[in-house]
């Protein structure tokens, strides 16, 4: 039987999820049967969190809270590329402001979706991506990602998002929209190198790039709508350095997918990027919706690393 473990944001959803998990919890045992559950206290605390259910000999953790969540669980499952108990599984009730990894599942965002998948839906193996970069006193430090990095203006607006109070207590699609938009009317194309498999290496202007595992982030773009989170590839979506008006132009395109045939955007898939700033100004890196850090940077894919049941 199944050493069950719920990870649980609190201040989730705009810390509705305090209030809610009660009633959560007994829905969810009813149709799982019992787990324990442990709160995160602060930023961080879920990975912590997640290691410690693993050591004390937890199968099944159970996320609940938002992307920047999700993400930290995940980091706490995994060391050295390899996962901390190679027979544990993890599923996820989103209750954050994005929810853009149940996006790229496919998954609706209602209790009793996310409660029907966790009963029934078989364990699959899906890939991770991996990010390796320099902190402030020139650390080298990794963080792994499961649905989406990107760099350019897609980091620019999760840093403005991360800076201002009012944008991030917006949150979901109307904070990432007008994050974007401030971003778009004030970001300016960033010159890069970009080491892609060890078999293209441009230099290039760019207002971003995507190394998506998943489809979806930013609160609901589907800038990678090809991206499948088991095919052993990163799907590399690069706007180039285009002026303001085309770029408007092209952005509405990205909340449907249809952006990928339009001229300023590359799309191919890589299993390795190495990028670095060429400018002075830093280049901003997102990993599932948090800031990490700047270029210079690693991105890598790891296939079929995590159980993902839901």
């Amino acid at each position: 039987m199944s050493r069950i473990v719920a990870i649980v944001n609190p201040q989730s959803e705009a810390g509705k999820t305090a209030k809610a998990w009660p009633d959560i919890l007994a829905r969810l045992e009813a149709r799982i049967g019992p787990l324990e559950s442990r709160l995160t206290q602060a930023r961080g605390h879920a990975t912590a969190l997640a290691r410690e259910a693993l050591a004390q000999g937890a199968d099944w953790l159970i996320c609940v809270g938002g992307d920047g969540t999700l993400n930290e669980v995940i980091n706490g499952m995994f060391e050295n590329d390899q996962p901390l108990n190679p027979e544990a599984q993890l599923s996820l009730i989103m209750r954050g402001t994005g929810g853009d990894f149940r996006k790229s599942l496919g998954l609706e965002n209602t209790l009793e979706a996310y409660l029907e998948a966790l009963a029934t839906a078989p364990v699959r193996q899906i890939d991770l991506g991996k990010v390796t970069l320099k902190n402030e006193a020139t650390q080298e430090f990794s963080r792994y990602f499961v649905n989406l990095g990107s760099f350019g203006m897609g980091g620019d607006v999760v840093h403005r998002i991360e800076n201002t109070p009012w944008l991030k207590q917006m949150g979901g699609t109307p904070g990432f929209m007008l994050a974007s938009l401030q971003s778009l009317s004030q970001f300016k194309p960033q010159r890069v190198r970009l080491q892609i498999d060890e078999t293209l290496d441009w230099q290039i202007k760019i207002l971003q790039v995507a190394v998506a595992n998943g489809t979806t982030h930013g609160g609901g773009m589907r800038v990678a709508p090809l991206a499948e989170l088991n095919d052993g590839w990163f799907d590399l979506v690069i706007l180039t350095g285009i002026g303001p008006f085309e770029a408007a132009l092209t952005f509405p395109r990205v909340y449907q997918g249809t952006h990928l045939s339009a001229p300023a955007v590359r799309h191919l898939r890589c299993r390795q990027l190495v990028a670095e700033a060429l400018g002075k100004e830093p280049v901003w890196i997102e990993i599932d919706g948090e800031t990490p850090g700047k270029l210079p940077a690693h991105f890598e894919l790891l296939p079929g690393l995590l159980r993902l049941k839901g």
